[in-house]
């Protein structure tokens, strides 16, 4: 093949080589500066997208620095950070009002009706059983410690939102700080001693079903001593 140059002249074929390896240079060139180009622009989407996740980091970690608040509370048991069994201050009174239960439910069901026939001794242990399990439930799991965020949800519709400086939260709606237990309870009912602890989010559904037993346990027992 005939190589012209930019005259019109023809060139040999040294020249013809030379002006092929030019030209290799700058589709080399070329190729790298693309290479750059692209480089440098995933680079700079890399540093936007770490930039955007360091508040979030910083903010984790300072959360995770942060000495979580529990007052008089007693965590047992923590599942994923947050805990899931504690004790109350009133433990005391917990444990010796189950200690009752216990032994009342012990003396009712194998002491007593089971001389009633195997019905009424079979219905004796399930709402006994069903009662002491649903109270210990209640006395042991958390009551609903609020949980410290990384962002706070506030409620738009409420107006006024005030800042516990103990538990380090906002306080919105729902939350309440228990004085006697000293720690922020999600859903705040009351606090009850004989459960050692608050009533609250975390075991207010256990708590329902012990008030209804109790309450069945009471007539059942007025009647079964009546038979």
């Amino acid at each position: 093949m005939i190589n012209f140059d930019s005259n019109g002249d023809i060139l040999n074929q040294e020249q013809n080589q030379y002006r092929n390896q030019d030209l290799e240079k700058q589709i080399n060139q070329l190729y790298d500066n693309n290479n750059q180009i692209s480089i440098q622009q995933q680079t700079k989407e890399k540093q936007i997208i770490i930039e955007k996740q360091l508040p979030l980091q910083k903010e984790n970690l300072q959360i995770q620095k942060f000495k979580r608040y529990y007052g008089k509370t007693c965590v047992i048991m923590h599942i994923k950070n947050e805990p899931l069994f504690t004790l109350g201050p009133d433990f005391k009174i917990f444990i010796g009002t189950w200690i009752s239960f216990l032994i009342l439910g012990y003396y009712l069901t194998f002491k007593y009706s089971v001389k009633k026939g195997k019905v009424i001794y079979i219905l004796t242990f399930g709402i006994n059983f069903l009662q002491i399990i649903s109270y210990l439930l209640t006395a042991l799991l958390n009551p609903g410690i609020a949980i410290i965020q990384t962002k706070q949800k506030i409620n738009k519709k409420q107006k006024k939102h005030s800042f516990c400086d103990k538990c380090q939260i906002i306080k919105n709606q729902g939350i309440y700080h228990c004085f006697e237990c000293d720690i922020c309870i999600q859903d705040y009912d009351h606090h009850c001693p004989w459960t050692g602890k608050c009533i609250g989010k975390g075991n207010m559904f256990f708590f329902k079903i012990f008030i209804c037993c109790t309450f069945f346990y009471f007539f059942y027992c007025f009647f079964l001593f009546l038979l």
